[in-house]
């Protein structure tokens, strides 16, 4: 098992790099380059698509397969969401911060996207409300739309953070931002898993996850801290950093141990909040996509809940 999950594992790690890589160059290519495109039609959308739009519509993919997953827990649980408009508004929310530097917005602001943003989430919860009621079934209609909202949220709202990342820092920077972000998440549960298989003794939460330990715990935070630091020296040297910045480590050392402690705290809960909701599901996994990792769900639970906290520490010390 544990030579399955390395596999799969370097597979998706591969697949990841090679999507922000081919993101960040799209980012780099100028328009007029493309001579045959110049002043179209095609040419003037070409302009804002190069800007973003893969890694933004890799995370509403992301997005929209995890509502659908969170779905299925909770029908196991007994309980009949909204599941169609959940995922529907949460693939809105990844987007409206591209959407931003279009024309489709007309350029605005992020205060601006701000604000539709916040007027979105408000339509989504009302519409929940109204589909719920719609059923014309009084028996568990709260718990329905209660749920209905946590998804839009917590896998939407949650993971537009990542989108924010990519637009507010902007070209090849943000590209590598939200790879920065998603490795010190995703290590942190390499760290843990491995360190809890090989030394764990104490567990943490067992009637929520039997399998991790105080021992894992740890382990996942040293790594953080490691991968953090030693990411962002190689992030100095792979990304164009621009925005008045030499080549050099990307954050600081001392900022880098503070983002890989507080993102690996924090992704950490993120993974014990989805164990919580399996468990009360009772299912192992939420799907079965990946081999030994089971669904996107499972994928993207830790990252979930970093999002907010990394664009906050990313845009707060590059801006």
């Amino acid at each position: 098992m544990v030579r399955t999950r390395v596999l799969f594992g370097a597979v998706l790690i591969v697949v990841v790099v090679g999507l922000v890589a081919l993101d960040a160059w799209l980012t780099q290519q100028i328009l007029p380059d493309w001579p045959w495109l110049s002043g179209s039609v095609i040419g003037i959308g070409c302009d804002f698509l190069l800007l973003g739009a893969l890694l933004t519509g890799v995370v509403a993919l992301l997005v929209g397969w995890g509502v659908v997953e969170m779905g299925r827990l909770c029908r196991a649980a007994g309980h009949q969401p909204a599941v169609r408009w959940a995922c529907l508004a949460s693939v809105v929310l990844i987007i409206l911060p591209w959407l931003t530097i279009t024309p489709v917005l007309g350029n605005r602001s992020p205060l601006a996207e701000w604000q539709v943003t916040g007027q979105w989430l408000a339509v989504s919860l009302v519409v929940s409300a109204v589909l719920i009621l719609m059923r014309g079934e009084p028996k568990g209609a709260m718990v329905n739309m209660a749920l209905t909202g946590w998804m839009i949220v917590y896998i939407g709202f949650l993971g537009s953070f990542f989108s924010r990342i990519r637009i507010d820092l902007g070209g090849p920077l943000g590209a590598w931002a939200v790879l920065y972000a998603v490795s010190v998440v995703k290590f942190t549960d390499i760290g843990a898993y491995f360190t809890g298989v090989s030394i764990g003794r104490h567990k943490v939460v067992p009637s929520v996850s039997p399998n991790k330990t105080l021992e894992g715990f740890v382990g996942g935070l040293v790594t953080a801290i490691v991968i953090a630091v030693a990411f962002s020296h190689l992030g100095g040297i792979i990304v164009p950093l621009g925005r008045g910045m030499s080549h050099g480590p990307w954050l600081s050392t001392g900022r880098a141990v503070v983002f890989g402690l507080t993102i690996g705290v924090v992704g950490q809960i993120g993974d014990l909040i989805e164990s919580l909701i399996k468990r009360d599901a009772q299912i192992k996994d939420s799907g079965t996509l990946v081999p030994t990792f089971g669904g996107v769900l499972d994928i993207i639970d830790s990252p979930l809940l970093a999002a907010p906290l990394a664009w906050w520490l990313l845009t707060g010390w590059l801006g």
